[in-house]
């Protein structure tokens, strides 16, 4: 029973350490802070990667999803709307994530607002993607 209330306690001190917050740090650093163990400071470019990685296998995971489903094969799909399609998920996509922001913007507190900057790059990224396959479309319309 002793040892139990040990751990208790120990468990109790090392909440209490992780919840007092320094002003003069990021939000994020806070959030990561308040939700680990040990400190992790993340680069900007480190979050650009992040965010693209995870973009990455939520597209692939979509498309893998999407995929079964399909009437159509990719391979009597043509190039026009494969590019359709892409633009369609991606806008959807953004969406979704536009009512996440949404959603975090209200609550408010430091892990929403840490994850809204996070979500604020996704956003960007799939802006770019879109602009990309629209040039693409564009160029296709003008060739053929």
């Amino acid at each position: 029973m002793d040892k139990i209330i040990g751990n208790v306690s120990r468990f109790a001190q090392m909440v209490t350490s992780h919840q007092q917050i320094n002003k003069d740090q990021p939000k994020e650093e806070v959030a990561l802070k308040a939700n680990l163990s040990d400190q992790v400071n993340i680069s900007d470019e480190a979050k650009t990667k992040l965010s693209e990685e995870s973009q990455k296998s939520v597209n692939e995971a979509l498309q893998n999803i999407t995929g079964k489903g399909k009437q159509k094969t990719d391979d009597s799909m043509t190039e026009m709307e494969k590019l359709d399609e892409k633009i369609a998920e991606l806008q959807e996509k953004l969406k979704e994530l536009q009512q996440e922001m949404s959603t975090l913007r209200l609550k408010g507190d430091e892990a929403s607002l840490a994850k809204l900057k996070l979500l604020e790059l996704e956003m960007v990224s799939i802006n770019e993607q879109l602009l990309e396959l629209n040039n693409q479309k564009i160029e296709m319309m003008k060739s053929g």
